[in-house]
């Protein structure tokens, strides 16, 4: 467990989070028992005419496979409108991710190469234009953040992980990956 940051483009992302707002208030349970009242409705004279003419089995597995098709879909509809798809648009820079126990680990970007063109970087920021945000959309600003990371860096339990390294690449006692990680 740990969190993600990133760095986006202030009016894309409020223009998402209105997008995705609208869907956070979905009762997904109730829309999936309302498409498959609405569907079976739409077949009941089919489904009566195959249950006149014994046919219980072929009503039986077409009302399964209208449950398990709503099912996938609601579920690729949770998907496509959680939070998580924000940042999985392309549109955003992965900055690094801080997980309990380990020192912060910064993602390689053509941006930095190391700590200090990062934070460069990040002070350089038009924070009319860009924002910092956490995969939680919780803003947070260059200052904070670089402080954030340097607590990470100084404090004993994360400094003690003999794992720090294994994975990835220390630069100047930083951790940093050219990998995709979540």
């Amino acid at each position: 467990m740990g969190t993600n940051y990133y760095i986006a483009d202030r009016q894309k992302f409020n223009l998402e989070q209105e997008k995705y707002k609208k869907f956070k208030d979905i009762d997904f349970e109730h829309l999936g028992e309302k498409l498959n009242d609405d569907i079976l409705f739409s077949f009941y004279s089919f489904l009566k005419f195959l249950e006149r003419n014994n046919q219980k089995d072929l009503v039986n597995n077409f009302k399964s496979e209208v449950l398990v098709n709503i099912d996938n879909f609601i579920s690729n509809l949770r998907y496509n409108t959680s939070d998580a798809t924000l940042f999985n648009s392309g549109e955003y820079i992965h900055v690094g991710k801080k997980s309990m126990g380990w020192l912060f680990v910064f993602k390689l970007q053509p941006y930095w190469s190391n700590f200090e063109e990062l934070k460069d970087y990040l002070l350089k920021l038009d924070l009319s234009k860009k924002m910092i945000v956490d995969e939680y959309e919780r803003e947070i600003s260059p200052q904070e953040f670089l402080e954030y990371v340097e607590k990470s860096q100084n404090d004993k339990n994360d400094l003690s992980n003999k794992d720090n390294f294994l994975y990835e690449q220390n630069i100047d006692g930083y951790r940093f990956s050219d990998k995709e990680f979540s």
